[in-house]
């Protein structure tokens, strides 16, 4: 915005600010339009972690993982954070059931909640590569997805 038209002769202090200029926001932030900065903070800061942080652990503590998934190493079961019994699945979220495998990636809808019978992982908190192992789109390890999957 340019400061020499914040006190215009419309007596306003303020302008409309120009719709068709990416750059100008949707309020002037010295009207008082909008949360402040100290709020916006505040939200940001009580809102929690995105994801499922603390309300996962590391595959690498469960020891039914290593055996059930005995071509992973230490440092992928590490990488992965399983959902604990009781965890809400974020709506439309992606998910894979380690007890499961063979079932695959599964969307999530309405109210659903990981079972002491599953052991849910999210895609987005997975990487691609370890991902697409799980998911038998790269058996052989090598990153890329086979040909087909």
């Amino acid at each position: 915005m340019d400061p020499t038209n914040a006190g215009s002769a419309t007596g306003g202090g303020t302008r409309e600010p120009n719709r068709s200029d990416p750059s100008e926001s949707a309020f002037d932030i010295r009207s008082g339009d909008g949360p402040s900065a100290a709020q916006r903070g505040r939200e940001l800061a009580t809102a929690g972690p995105p994801g499922h942080t603390g309300e996962s652990g590391s595959a690498v503590l469960d020891k039914g993982l290593h055996r059930s998934l005995p071509s992973l190493t230490e440092d992928e079961l590490r990488r992965l954070s399983v959902l604990e019994p009781g965890t809400a699945l974020d709506q439309g979220g992606v998910y894979l059931d380690l007890n499961h495998l063979d079932a695959g990636p599964v969307t999530a809808f309405g109210e659903q909640i990981a079972t002491p019978d599953n052991r849910f992982v999210s895609k987005k908190e997975t990487d691609y590569e370890l991902w697409n192992r799980l998911t038998g789109r790269d058996t052989d390890g090598d990153g890329v997805p086979d040909p087909g999957a």
